[in-house]
């Protein structure tokens, strides 16, 4: 525990300022004890949830670090829990969030009826393990819907309801218990009309982390629906990434080396290069790379196809 606070402590205590030290400590600390830099992510979802309604001093600064710096951490780390919970605070301090949420409410709520739909359907299917799959809605945060489809701004204008699209809003999760059996619920899914280049298997293609699912889009009443097929156990991983199973497996730091392909690349680069270089190579050789890509159709075969 004093190890922890010995790490911790080498922060800034002014993290309003956001200094390069706190950001240069960070990715230090990915290396020496991964724990340290998840606890400095929860904190700054308590500040944002703290100051929501008061804006801060130099709250610009904050929110733009934490979503070019912060926010890529997380999802590196394979933290869509906290990823999402950022994102979405921070979004809170945009005009154009309100607005949004009405609209994403709305798709959700067409999404439900689609999945009460596909429920009907596999219910009369002659596939012979329905008791143990689930749908469920996979809710996108608000900031990933507004940055990554750029297309909101149309969508808050369109009050038609015959002319409303749900595309990029949510995702279908079909959850399993074993392995075989999401690719029976692929078949399953591919029923439908499939969009063609659409699909990744994220289970048997290594992407590097310890993400796994199966994507693939098919048109369900017209509208094209995003499915996401996963085991139980993958679909909590991918949720909480390195935070999984935080008590069953103390040795978090084994595990990031293990299985996270990043990890190699920022051991490499603190090794090589100086202080003043790290944050800017940072930026532009891991999440370039990584993150900042349209994780709905990321997969190079795609890029092939197209």
């Amino acid at each position: 525990i004093m190890y922890k606070v010995h790490l911790l402590s080498k922060f800034d205590l002014d993290f309003f300022e956001e200094s390069d030290k706190n950001k240069l400590w960070m990715l230090n600390t990915l290396l020496i004890d991964v724990k340290i830099p998840i606890i400095k992510l929860v904190e700054r979802v308590s500040i944002l949830h703290y100051f929501i309604d008061a804006k801060f001093k130099n709250y610009q600064n904050f929110l733009m670090n934490t979503l070019e710096f912060y926010v890529p951490v997380a999802q590196l780390l394979g933290i869509y829990n906290l990823k999402n919970n950022l994102e979405d605070l921070c979004f809170r301090y945009d005009r154009n969030y309100d607005e949004a949420s009405v609209i994403v409410h709305k798709a959700r709520e067409r999404y439900k009826e689609i999945i009460e739909s596909i429920k009907d359907k596999f219910e009369k299917s002659d596939l012979d393990f329905k008791d143990d799959i689930e749908f469920k809605l996979n809710r996108k945060s608000n900031y990933d819907i507004f940055t990554k489809y750029n297309k909101i701004n149309k969508k808050i204008s369109n009050t038609d309801e015959n002319d409303f699209k749900i595309s990029g809003f949510c995702s279908v999760k079909c959850l399993t218990k074993t392995k075989q059996e999401c690719y029976g619920m692929l078949y399953f899914i591919h029923q439908f009309s499939y969009q063609f280049g659409s699909f990744c298997d994220y289970i048997s293609d290594f992407q590097g982390d310890e993400y796994r699912a199966i994507h693939t889009n098919v048109f369900i009443n017209s509208n094209l629906i995003d499915f996401r097929i996963c085991t139980n156990e993958m679909d909590n991983i991918n949720y909480y990434g390195i935070t999984y199973n935080w008590y069953n497996k103390p040795n978090l730091q084994d595990k990031l080396i293990k299985n996270y392909v990043f990890y190699k690349e920022l051991e490499q680069l603190i090794g090589r290069e100086t202080s003043t270089d790290i944050l800017r190579k940072f930026k532009s050789d891991i999440i370039n790379k990584r993150v900042d890509v349209n994780e709905y159709y990321n997969s190079d075969k795609q890029k092939k196809l197209k």
